[in-house]
Parts: C-alpha cells; structure tokens; sequence
C-alpha cells in the first residue's frame, strides 16, 4: 500500500471523528464560522470550518435540482440559507 494514500486516509478518518460530524451539527444548529471555532476542542482553523461547511452546503444542494438556496444573515450576522423554488 502506498503511504501517501494510507497517510490522506489516515487524515480524513482523523478529522471526521475529530470535527467534521460537529462543524455540520454546530451549522445546521445556526452558529456562524467564528461561534463554531470557539467551540471546538480539536484545533481547527476556520479556513478548514469553511471548507467543511462548503462541501456540506454542495452535497446538501446537490440531491434537488429543482430548489436553489439563497443566502440570508439575520441581526447577530449569522448565515443561514433560505430553500426557494427555481
């Protein structure tokens, strides 16, 4: 086995268990990127929490095509999508 896949598999098995199941939870819970990092206890930059929440928005968007979703920020700046027909 080459060690470069099993040290990219390693990785990504890491950050699953370590923060990526509660980057979407702490999300989908309204909390922005900032409320999100401060919360964390794995040393996580925001860079990789925007990262995390990008790829969870494509793969939320991508099973219905007939809706879009627009971006909306309440009073306290928090980012939420609103689920509107095409």
């Amino acid at each position: 086995m080459d060690n470069k896949y099993f040290n990219e598999a390693l990785s990504s098995m890491v950050t699953n268990a370590a923060y990526k199941d509660a980057i979407k939870h702490m999300y989908d819970s309204g909390l922005t990127v900032a409320e999100i990092h401060n919360q964390l206890d794995y040393p996580a930059s925001i860079e990789q929490i925007e990262a995390v929440i990008s790829d969870y928005e494509k793969k939320k968007n991508s099973d219905d095509s007939t809706y879009a979703y627009i971006e909306k920020y309440d009073k306290f700046g928090r980012k939420s999508y609103l689920k509107v027909k095409k």
